[in-house]
């Protein structure tokens, strides 16, 4: 398999990513399931389980407590794939002491968490555009299933070719 090849699977995957990243929760507690839907449609429980919310908490030098969230999707037990402006800052990758990955339900009240033991962005993301990043969980999921990349070959094939 060519690194091309290689390249190509791994931003179908992020693109059905990023396309399913807002379906995936419903805001905890309200009326309306589609409180944290983003171009996307409500969905059953468990009808995606690789779909991941990604939190992460951190406090400024004002002493000011922050938090961002993004999505992602679990490609293997221990690794999820998701957008390199998920885990950067200017150049800089958040501590992974400072993300928690959530999983197990549509619903935030109903998350399970597991901390986060590496951030890995792109390395040419701030330079080439290359929007894209892993995580390495400090624990595997397993009871859930993860997208795998051999599924989407007919999503691939889809794809125009430069």
């Amino acid at each position: 398999m060519t690194g091309r090849s290689i390249f190509y699977q791994l931003l179908a995957l992020l693109v059905l990513s990023c396309g399913i990243a807002g379906p995936a929760l419903a805001g905890a507690g309200a009326g309306d399931s589609r409180e944290m839907i983003v171009n996307g449609v409500p969905v059953e429980e468990g009808q995606i389980s690789w779909q991941v919310f990604l939190t992460r908490t951190w406090t400024d030098a004002n002493g000011d407590t922050w938090v961002s969230w993004c999505g992602g999707s679990l490609i293997a037990p221990q690794w999820v794939l998701t957008a390199a402006h998920c885990l950067e800052d200017e150049g800089v990758a958040h501590k992974p002491q400072e993300m928690e990955v959530g999983y197990g339900s549509v619903h935030r009240s109903k998350l399970k968490t597991v901390k986060v033991e590496e951030v890995i962005p792109h390395a040419e993301y701030e330079s080439k555009g290359s929007d894209i990043g892993l995580i390495k969980l400090k624990r595997p999921i397993g009871i859930i299933k993860q997208i795998e990349i051999a599924e989407l070959r007919r999503e691939i094939d889809k794809l125009p070719t430069p």
